[in-house]
């Protein structure tokens, strides 16, 4: 499931930025492709729900309680989006 919340991956992207992780290091905490986070950062993809949940669990007081509000509102819309 992609995530749509452009706010909240330019923040896991700042926060992986402010703990000098590169591309291929931030791919690797996120256990996806360095291409994926390529795409990611020049806004051609859309954010996992997968990377997005990886990520909170990496950092959760730097993501902080908007960054989580976010993405469970995020998920339960695209729940309810595909239940009928």
């Amino acid at each position: 499931m992609r995530i749509r919340n452009r706010e909240g991956l330019k923040k896991v992207l700042a926060v992986a930025r402010k703990h000098g992780l590169n591309d291929s290091q931030l791919a690797e905490r996120l256990s996806v492709s360095p291409s994926l986070v390529s795409y990611w950062r020049s806004g051609e993809r859309n954010f996992t729900e997968k990377a997005a949940l990886t990520a909170l669990a990496l950092w959760p007081k730097e993501l902080g309680e908007d960054f989580l509000t976010s993405l469970l509102s995020e998920i339960e819309s695209n729940k309810l989006d595909n239940s009928g």
